[in-house]
């Protein structure tokens, strides 16, 4: 049978790879995001530079809008990846830091305690101190119950 222990280290492990997971994916996400930001602005900036040479009128204003559009979607899509790296990926990343340092491994997870325990007739010097030379602990203490 298997006890709830394990069960519960099992599900930790599992919610912790699949944080880690979303972690990674939100992260490409916004890297995505931020590229795709990056490309809006440069195709701004080239229609901005390459409605310079033509004359006004209605298809330059046109055109002039259309670069601001790009320009403010570039924008948007920037302020998008900062908030996820703000408002998401930070505390996430967070969280799973604090989750990898709260497990810790099984064999240290007993009190020092009960490693530190000894029975004072075990000792050499009690040994020494109180049988008579020649004795043995275990026939001493067997033939005082018999």
């Amino acid at each position: 049978h298997r006890w709830g222990f394990d069960i519960q280290l099992n599900e930790h492990k599992r919610a912790t790879e699949f944080t880690q997971t979303l972690v990674q994916i939100f992260q490409e996400k916004s890297e995505l995001q931020s590229t795709y930001a990056r490309g809006l602005s440069r195709l701004s900036v080239r229609l901005r530079d390459a409605l310079g040479s033509v004359y006004d009128g209605s298809v330059h204003n046109s055109f002039l809008r259309v670069a601001s559009a790009l320009e403010t979607e570039a924008t948007l899509h920037q302020q998008f990846a900062s908030g996820l790296v703000d408002g998401l990926l930070q505390p996430w990343t967070q969280l799973v830091e604090s989750l990898n340092k709260s497990r810790k491994p099984v064999s240290f997870a007993y009190p020092s305690y009960t490693f530190g325990f000894s029975w004072p007739c075990l000792s050499p010097f009690w040994r020494q101190s109180v049988l008579p030379s020649g004795h043995n602990l275990v026939y001493s203490l067997s033939s005082s119950l018999t």
